[in-house]
């Protein structure tokens, strides 16, 4: 009983804004999550791929939409099962940044692990900053990537 009083305070503590936010994100998020189960990979990679018509992010109040886009998406991808896949939450993130006119590329790449065994990534970014998954691991675009490389 705890934990449900705590996330009521916790969005009664949320502008009406990042409440509207989150809740687009859960929907977003949840779709995305069917998106990349039952989708081929044709069709996952235009929608990944594919640029809408957008402005670069220019003032503060931009800034704070896109951080609040960015949170929405990671709480929500925390609260649904698979949603915390990076593929999904870039393209919930971008798809939410796109309607708000904020540009934003998503990338697809590879790293070997220390065994060698291959791992796959997306990550967003806007502009020069990686906005939804950021790691540690130099992971190399598909469009970049070296010989090896699946």
């Amino acid at each position: 009983m705890k934990s449900v009083r705590n996330t009521v305070e916790r969005l009664r503590s949320l502008s009406h804004q990042q409440r509207r936010l989150l809740a687009k994100a859960l929907i977003l998020v949840g779709a995305e999550v069917l998106a990349v189960r039952a989708l081929s990979y044709p069709l996952l990679r235009h929608r990944a791929t594919h640029r809408p018509e957008v402005m670069p992010v220019t003032d503060a109040d931009t800034q704070i939409l896109l951080d609040d886009v960015v949170w929405a998406v990671g709480a929500a991808g925390r609260r649904i099962g698979g949603g915390q896949q990076c593929l999904v939450q870039c393209l919930a993130a971008r798809r939410m940044l796109a309607e708000a006119g904020i540009a934003s590329v998503l990338e697809l790449g590879a790293a070997r692990d220390d065994k060698g065994a291959f791992i796959a990534h997306a990550w967003l970014r806007v502009e020069d900053r990686i906005v939804v998954g950021a790691v540690d691991v130099d992971y190399v675009a598909f469009d970049k990537r070296e010989p090896g490389l699946p």
